[in-house]
């Protein structure tokens, strides 16, 4: 309940959001709606967001598929990209995705 009421000073000024899954937890599938509805509490405009399905290379423990990531980002209106910050695959490009996408916005 206290970080939840800090949260809100953090996204003031934002221009975009990267919104971090874990793959290997599906509760964090179900928390992606709970952090935008954060975001759009706090910053009153339209912000490009990002889904970042991370611990992708844990392929052994994978509990949220592709095709679930996919169905949630279309049916909120974001794109997303598949992570490993252990093997840094697609880190930068997430990086460079969403200032695209920033830079598109304006």
């Amino acid at each position: 309940q206290h970080f939840q009421n800090q949260r809100a000073r953090f996204y003031n000024g934002a221009n975009a959001a990267l919104i971090t899954i874990d793959r290997t937890r599906p509760d964090t599938l179900e928390s992606i709606e709970k952090w935008h509805n954060d975001i759009r509490e706090a910053v009153n405009r339209r912000i490009p967001v990002i889904i970042i399905a991370n611990k992708s290379d844990l392929i052994d423990q994978l509990q949220i598929s592709e095709e679930d990531i996919k169905q949630k980002a279309e049916e909120l209106g974001f794109n997303y990209i598949l992570t490993s910050a252990k093997t840094g695959e697609n880190v930068n490009d997430a990086f460079a995705f969403i200032g695209y996408k920033f830079m598109e916005s304006i």
